[in-house]
């Protein structure tokens, strides 16, 4: 069973009021709510609603047709049918004219700041929505057209509403569709047979027509429904539209697989058997009503956050630092002009070094004032010229300035100077500045045979140390057994390589001497 809370018997801290609290938190809380609305948000607006004792209906000026029958495809089978249906839409446009946007449509509106809304879709043709800033087909879809434009009954060609075609509708009279005719007559002078002209009527959707958008609206619907919906809002509709009530069913049931809840905001109340367990309450009363409750208990949802810097990106140049200054104006270096605007003004780039852009100054700077007319210059024209030639002047801290001489002396010095690890055997150095001739020394060339007859310095240092003679012949044995001269060491070859031949000879018979 839908849970029934009246708007009436709220107050006192009654069980009323504990239930729109839990109402609103649920709103509060949820993260991307879909709305669906119909006729009862647009009757505070000045519209009336249809199925009322002085509603929409009566503004056909006949009682030969009522109720629904006016919105239905059949009377475009008789002149005299058609012609009421003329005069009740244009009547009916003239009255959405003057009607304004209730603060229902202001809460939708209220969503998207605040990027709950997923998507509006509503039954009503006023577009009363796109008033308040949401935009036809992304925001809000009107499933049943909109009332503000005009389509052929035979090309499908739209067309806006001009003075001329509402005063025409007005009499009942169907207007011709100016694209249909100029075909007709483009083939008729060129010696072909004319084709057929439609009429022009209002771009809605009526009982016992297909739609003309019926594919995109599925696949629109579908997207949205495979999307985490955690709050679903229905108001100010019967529900008495086979479409309609699957659309809320389907994305009832999604609602509460996230564990959302589902809110019917209406004066009439809902089937029982057909709603329960599709809509957690039902909120008895008018929507404005509602919303104005809602506003009271859960602010937080109409409270849109406007951050200083969003607040300032559309002021003018130089607000936002006298702003951040705390009214103080601001000065040259913290002015809105752009890094861009003032290299653009001195002719120089990103790219282009400091030292240029500071001599590009000192050009546009006055020029020096002669003797005579010293006194007419202002003091800040030349303390500003001193400030920048003595930067133009002065070298930079990290940049060590040296002459091209500096440069060659120290270029001789490095040559003239010994190195660290050459010993100068105790010879004078030359003086720094006195040109010095490099003395080249040939080296001979050495041959093969000079290599193979220089001794090893191991081998040198092995003989001088005059090893005992236990020792010496040991060494001549290894020397014999790997086949190396008599002044080479045991540790030349390690001990793997040494024993490896003596175990050959051992196990060819040869006695090898210990």
């Amino acid at each position: 069973m839908v849970h029934k809370i009246s708007l009436a018997a709220r107050g006192g801290g009654s069980k009323v009021d504990r239930d729109l609290d839990e109402v609103a938190h649920a709103v509060a809380k949820a993260k991307r709510v879909m709305v669906v609305t119909g006729a009862g948000i647009s009757c505070n607006a000045g519209i009336p609603d249809f199925r009322s004792s002085d509603g929409l209906y009566n503004l056909a000026l006949t009682d030969s047709i009522k109720g629904k029958d006016l919105f239905d495809i059949s009377l475009f089978n008789k002149p005299e049918t058609t012609s009421t249906f003329y005069t009740f839409t244009s009547n009916l446009r003239r009255a959405i004219l003057d009607a304004t946007p209730t603060p229902t449509h202001r809460f939708i509106r209220t969503l998207k700041d605040k990027s709950k809304l997923l998507r509006c879709y509503t039954q009503n043709i006023d577009g009363l929505e796109t008033r308040e800033g949401l935009v036809d087909g992304e925001d809000v879809v009107q499933l049943h057209g909109d009332i503000h434009s005009l389509v052929c009954t035979l090309c499908q060609q739209k067309a806006a509403w001009t003075p001329e075609l509402m005063e025409e509708l007005r009499l009942g009279s169907a207007p011709s569709c100016l694209n249909c005719e100029s075909k007709s007559l483009a083939r008729t002078l060129s010696g072909k047979r004319g084709l057929a002209s439609g009429v022009l009527r209002p771009n809605i959707v009526l009982y016992g027509e297909e739609h003309p958008q019926g594919p995109t609206l599925a696949t629109l619907i579908n997207r949205d429904l495979r999307r985490r919906i955690d709050c679903l809002l229905v108001i100010g509709t019967s529900l008495r539209i086979p479409g309609f009530k699957k659309l809320v069913k389907d994305a009832a049931q999604i609602v509460h697989s996230y564990g959302g809840k589902v809110v019917f905001v209406n004066l009439g109340a809902p089937s029982v058997s057909e709603w329960r367990g599709v809509m957690d309450w039902w909120v008895e009363g008018d929507s404005d009503g509602w919303v104005e409750d809602l506003r009271i208990r859960a602010p937080e949802i109409f409270r849109v956050q406007t951050t200083l810097d969003g607040v300032l990106k559309s002021t003018k140049p130089g607000i936002k630092t006298k702003i951040k200054n705390n009214g103080r104006e601001p000065t040259p270096s913290e002015s809105g002009a752009s890094d861009k605007e003032n290299e653009a003004s001195v002719g120089v780039g990103v790219g282009t070094p400091k030292k240029k852009i500071i001599r590009q100054q000192l050009i546009q700077l006055p020029t020096p004032p002669s003797s005579q007319d010293e006194a007419c210059v202002p003091a800040s024209v030349t303390r500003k010229r001193a400030l920048v030639e003595e930067s133009c002047n002065s070298p930079s801290k990290r940049t060590k300035i040296i002459s091209p001489k500096k440069k060659v002396e120290m270029l001789e010095e490095s040559c003239n100077t010994p190195s660290k690890r050459t010993k100068t055997g105790g010879a004078a150095t030359p003086a720094k500045g006195t040109p010095t001739k490099a003395k080249v020394v040939e080296r001979p060339k050495s041959t093969f045979f000079d290599k193979i007859s220089k001794p090893n310095v191991t081998s040198v240092a092995a003989v001088k140390k005059a090893p005992a003679a236990g020792a010496k012949r040991e060494n001549v044995a290894l020397g014999a057994a790997v086949g190396v001269g008599v002044g080479v060491t045991s540790n030349v070859r390690t001990r793997a390589q040494v024993k490896a031949p003596l175990k050959k000879l051992r196990s060819s018979g040869v006695k090898v001497q210990a």
